[in-house]
């Protein structure tokens, strides 16, 4: 086992040095095949246009990528790859039907925004290693199951009109969801945060302004959940009960029902 894993540690290292030398350009092209399991150095798909699935799994991102400019006519599949470089992932209403980065690892900094996702998005498993923001609406579930932050992560202004479930995500640093809506459900549970507690909410100082998640009260009740880890000293959730219509709610302190 050994052998093997040392192995394909030394087929990354040398595939890394090859591709780095290559630089692709397949701007305003019209995509129509798989992208899975290939090593990508410098490469632009500005304009470029996805037909049938956006299918890269498994694939390695050795330098910055920018999918910003990307048009995407059906699903896209980024499960188990991995980006050594920054990402910026997003178009101007673009809408996409669903997004798998199940198991994905992020090396730098990743902004997902300016998009809107349709379907289910699943980071299921992902590890983000550098500061992360998402700032869109995800109109499907949002998996982040087992998802390792390690940087910065923010959801300022992310809607959750589906699902958002964090059960047993790891955040290591600042973890904001200020003005962040959630329709359906919220799932924290046994998530561990081990640098401090999650911001829900939080005055402005410069415009005296409160930024607050909020929470549907159309949702039963037990569909949020914010019982995490408190092994070894990690951060709860402060949380109070509202009450509407009679129902009682169980959501961060300072937040608000919608």
């Amino acid at each position: 086992p050994f052998e093997s894993g040392k192995k394909r540690i030394t087929e990354y290292s040398n595939a890394q040095q090859i591709w780095r030398n290559f630089k692709f350009d397949v701007s305003n092209s019209q995509i129509f095949y798989r992208l899975d399991g290939l090593y990508f150095g410098n490469i632009i798909f500005d304009g470029a246009i996805f037909y049938g699935t956006a299918d890269f799994e498994s694939s390695y991102f050795l330098e910055d990528i920018i999918f910003s400019f990307v048009r995407f006519e059906k699903d896209v599949n980024f499960k188990n790859s991995t980006f050594g470089g920054k990402l910026r992932f997003g178009h101007p209403n673009e809408s996409l039907e669903s997004v798998n980065f199940k198991g994905s690892t992020f090396n730098k900094s990743a902004y997902f925004e300016a998009l809107s996702i349709l379907g289910e998005a699943n980071f299921e498993s992902s590890h983000f290693h550098g500061d992360t923001r998402f700032n869109l609406p995800f109109n499907g579930d949002a998996r982040f199951e087992n998802a390792h932050f390690s940087g910065f992560i923010h959801f300022g202004m992310s809607y959750f009109l589906g699902g958002a479930n964090f059960e047993k995500a790891k955040f290591m640093n600042d973890a904001y969801f200020l003005a962040s809506s959630f329709n359906k459900y919220a799932n924290f549970k046994d998530a561990e945060f081990v640098h401090k507690a999650p911001v829900f909410t939080r005055y402005s100082s410069s415009d005296g302004i409160k930024y607050a998640a909020q929470f549907s009260s159309s949702a039963p009740p037990e569909n949020y959940n914010f019982e995490v880890s408190e092994k070894e000293n990690f951060h709860s959730i402060e949380t109070e009960e509202l009450y509407d219509k009679g129902k009682k709610f169980i959501i961060p302190k300072g937040c608000t029902l919608y």
